[in-house]
């Protein structure tokens, strides 16, 4: 991601792991090529590259599948988190089935000597639009 580096001093997995990360993906791989930079939503770029209408936005959504794996794995291996790792927000349940298909858990699971033990830890893509809240409902509940 050279081009995003033009623009930004430090680019991180956070910044591209979400709707805006995603365009910007698509933009970088845009400018990358010569072409014109265009202003377009995380919708088209989802949507174009599960219709297969447009070549960068497939691109882009397996970039951003390979960081979400490849940063997912990093962070289940930092903390050891046998539980699982969940995976919440706006985006990626949109598409669930193409994560499923997408090189996302060969790049969770690639840790070196360490893969046999992330190999173990499932993924989960919360679905609910409002997980905090009905987290904390929850929390409420138990406590009065």
């Amino acid at each position: 991601m050279k081009e995003l580096q033009k623009k930004y001093a430090r680019v991180s997995a956070e910044q591209l792991l979400s709707g805006l990360g995603l365009v910007q993906i698509y933009q970088s791989l845009q400018s990358a090529q010569g072409l014109a930079v265009s202003n377009v939503d995380p919708a088209y770029v989802s949507t174009s590259a599960l219709e297969e209408t447009d070549e960068l936005a497939i691109k882009s959504l397996q970039i951003f599948c390979r960081i979400l794996g490849s940063f997912g794995g990093n962070l289940a291996l930092t903390l050891v988190t046998f539980g699982g790792v969940y995976i919440a927000g706006g985006i990626v349940p949109r598409f669930i089935e193409y994560v499923k298909n997408s090189d996302f858990r060969s790049r969770f699971d690639t840790k070196g000597r360490f893969s046999k033990l992330v190999e173990t830890i499932p993924v989960y893509i919360v679905t609910e639009d409002q997980p905090g809240l009905i987290g904390c409902a929850a929390y409420l509940k138990q406590e009065l």
